[in-house]
């Protein structure tokens, strides 16, 4: 178990005003890379983000890989329908929150809570 913490309080030190998306994502993935950075020079390397999907859903070129060039992790948010477990393509396999697994998953990672300000614990 891995329990996040914060040293500090949680401070907003940079905003980066955007359009709104339109639900790709694309056009706010700019603003935050550079929310990360601003963030870097102040407080130091950021290696995990719990990023939402104004964000997740922008194409990796713009998101996904710019994290990884910078080394940050992330864990992401799914919407309500997106949370789902179903029967995978090959037999024995699942397909869990969009992920395909072997259906030797324990049943108790297959539904696992969303991650939010009042449950900060990760099994």
């Amino acid at each position: 178990m891995r329990v996040v913490t914060l040293s500090r309080p949680a401070l907003a030190r940079s905003v980066n005003i955007v359009k709104a998306s339109g639900g790709d994502g694309d056009s706010n993935a700019p603003a935050g890379i550079a929310a990360i950075d601003a963030h870097e020079k102040i407080v130091g390397k950021i290696t995990h983000i719990i990023a939402d999907r104004g964000y997740t859903q922008a194409e990796a070129k713009n998101w996904a890989l710019l994290l990884w060039i910078r080394s940050i992790s992330q864990t992401s948010d799914l919407r309500d329908d997106q949370r789902i477990v179903e029967t995978g393509p090959v037999k024995g396999t699942i397909w869990c929150d969009g992920w395909l697994y072997t259906n030797a998953m324990p049943e108790k990672l297959r539904h696992l809570p969303r991650l939010d300000n009042d449950n900060l614990t990760v099994e």
